[in-house]
C-alpha cells in the first residue's frame, strides 16, 4: 500500500510538472503601443511572435479589456502588446486586407456576420510571423493569461 501511494504521488509531481509553463517568465512592467497595421505586417514578414488588437477608441468591449484585464496584468507581465486603433489608422485599406488575408473565425460569427469584416476587439496570436489563434470579443484575464503563456509572450528574452 505504501508503494502504491509512493507510485500515485510521483505520477503527480510528473504530471504537474509536465503541465506547468517552462520557461522563465518576466515581472517586468509591459506596455500597450498604438500602432499602424503596416508596423505589424513588417514585424510578421520578419517572423516575429507577438499579439496585437484591433480596436476602436469608442468600443466599449476595448475600453473594458483594456481597464479591467490589460492594465493590471502589464504591471508585472513583460508583455508588449500592439494596438491597431482603427480610428486612428492613416487608411483602412491595410486593416481590410489583413483581414481578407486572415479571416475571422466562423466560431465566432453569427449569421449576419461577415468573415472579412472589422470587429472589435479582435486579438491575433502571431508565432515566427504567422497568425495562429483570433479571438474577437471580450477575453477574461485567465484566457488572455493561458494564450501569453501559449507563445511565451512575457518570456524572459536573453
Amino acid at each position: 500500500m505504501k508503494k502504491f501511494f509512493i507510485s500515485i504521488s510521483c505520477l503527480f509531481v510528473l504530471l504537474t510538472s509536465a503541465c506547468s509553463n517552462n520557461y522563465e517568465r518576466s515581472t517586468e512592467s509591459g506596455s500597450l503601443k498604438a500602432v499602424q497595421l503596416p508596423e505589424m505586417e513588417e514585424k510578421m514578414a520578419n517572423g516575429d511572435t507577438f499579439m496585437m488588437i484591433f480596436s476602436q477608441t469608442n468600443c466599449s468591449h476595448c475600453k473594458k479589456f483594456k481597464e479591467d484585464v490589460l492594465a493590471g496584468y502589464i504591471v508585472d507581465h513583460g508583455i508588449e502588446v500592439f494596438d491597431v486603433v482603427f480610428d486612428k489608422q492613416d487608411s483602412m485599406d491595410p486593416v481590410f486586407a489583413f483581414i481578407k488575408e486572415h479571416p475571422n473565425p466562423s466560431e465566432f460569427l453569427t449569421e449576419d456576420m461577415d468573415a472579412e469584416a472589422p470587429y472589435t476587439p479582435t486579438f491575433y496570436f502571431i508565432e515566427k510571423g504567422e497568425v495562429k489563434d483570433i479571438w474577437i470579443g471580450e477575453m477574461s484575464e485567465e484566457r488572455f493569461d493561458n494564450y501569453v503563456q501559449k507563445y511565451r509572450l512575457d518570456e524572459v528574452k536573453g
